[in-house]
């Protein structure tokens, strides 16, 4: 049954992005759809996928290239400021702009969510 599982996670990965191309799926990445598959597929559904050591080490290298690749789609040239002088125009939306950027409110979110999994982890 171990080998059975690894066949069938190597031709799910083979035929989703063949089918997404084939019938021009653009609206959900590839990888989203790998991910609800991995759902149906697995325990919580269809129960076809039962976890061994290879698995798990490919979970954990899957979950690694998935964040590489997710770093790589980040444009770093977005959170330097400006330099130029604004015109009147961008002054004004400058003014009416939000006070906090969406990175320090990510950052904001994700460490009271850390906070608050301490504190009830304690409990």
């Amino acid at each position: 049954m171990n080998q059975l599982s690894l066949v069938i996670i190597l031709l799910a990965a083979l035929v989703i992005p063949l089918t997404m191309a084939r019938f021009k799926v653009t609206f959900l990445p590839t990888a989203v759809v790998e991910i609800i598959v991995g759902v149906v597929l697995g325990p919580s559904l269809l129960n076809l996928i039962h976890m061994n050591s290879t698995l798990d080490l490919l979970q954990n290298v899957g979950v690694i290239v998935l964040l590489f690749l997710s770093g790589m789609e980040i444009d770093f040239s977005l959170f330097k400021r400006r330099s130029t002088r604004l015109s009147p125009l961008e002054e004004k939306d400058q003014q009416n702009a939000p006070k906090y950027s969406v990175l320090t409110i990510a950052v904001m979110s994700y460490l009271s969510i850390m906070i608050m999994s301490v504190v009830m982890g304690m409990l």
